[in-house]
């Protein structure tokens, strides 16, 4: 078993305060107005030198297909969706990627059909906060793990008010898979599904805590809704339902 413990809910603070040290710097707006004005160039643009990201495609829900963003080491980053906004990884590209040092806080947002080997729509190796999103269709290819996310062995995660549905990792961890420290709280974990183990969370070796979730109708061969493979788990006041 770890020593290392998982972070608390008060994490959640600290590190968004610290991301707003960041989009202090910097910060970038997404879209004229328009629906056609949101793309991937002007996301790109918007995301360049960290900071607060936010969105103007009008009033209503806009899907903008992306490529794949790096988060570098020292940047901070806010992508704030507004719930207006879907990303879209066309079952053929990874959302972001966030390398060690640097940090990266995605809220109000859905990430959907993203894929890759690690982490369908998001590959953490820094510090992630996950904050009201939903990933949605996301996949781990080639054998791969962590069909939404992959939480590395360097790397924190804390997930609040988050709804995971209908990802898929062909190896482990259907929605996360975590080899570092994640703690989730009042999420949702709904029809994921992994070829091996943890059909929505396989704790690889890392420290997860999971705390006053729903973990519904997940399929895996070992350990349909959490999986644990070494390391650290804790599970609080949580539902576990109809996983096979």
């Amino acid at each position: 078993m770890l020593n290392r413990r998982p972070i608390s809910l008060f994490a959640i603070l600290a590190i968004y305060l610290g991301l707003l040290a960041g989009a202090a710097r910097a910060a970038g707006v997404v879209g004229n107005g328009t629906p056609a004005s949101c793309t991937d160039a002007a996301l790109t643009t918007a995301l360049s030198g960290g900071g607060l990201v936010t969105f103007s495609c009008g009033a209503g829900v806009v899907v903008i297909p992306v490529n794949t963003h790096v988060i570098d080491v020292g940047e901070s980053v806010i992508v704030d969706g507004a719930n207006r906004v879907v990303l879209d990884g066309e079952d053929a590209r990874q959302h972001f990627f966030v390398l060690n040092g640097g940090k990266l806080h995605v809220r109000k947002i859905e990430l959907a059909n993203g894929r890759s080997n690690l982490g369908g729509a998001i590959l953490n190796q820094g510090s992630l906060t996950v904050e009201s999103a939903t990933f949605t269709g996301n996949d781990a290819e080639l054998f791969g793990s962590g069909g939404a996310l992959y939480n590395d062995s360097s790397a924190t995660l804390t997930v609040f008010d988050a709804t995971f549905r209908q990802n898929s990792a062909q190896a482990g961890g259907g929605a996360i898979q975590n080899l570092g420290v994640v703690e989730v709280a009042v999420s949702r974990f709904e029809n994921n599904s992994a070829g091996l183990d943890g059909g929505a969370i396989q704790n690889n070796g890392g420290t997860a805590s999971v705390d006053r979730s729903t973990l519904s109708v997940n399929l895996a061969v070992n350990g349909a809704g959490i999986e644990l493979n070494g390391g650290d788990l804790r599970l609080r006041r949580s539902l576990l339902l109809g996983n096979e």
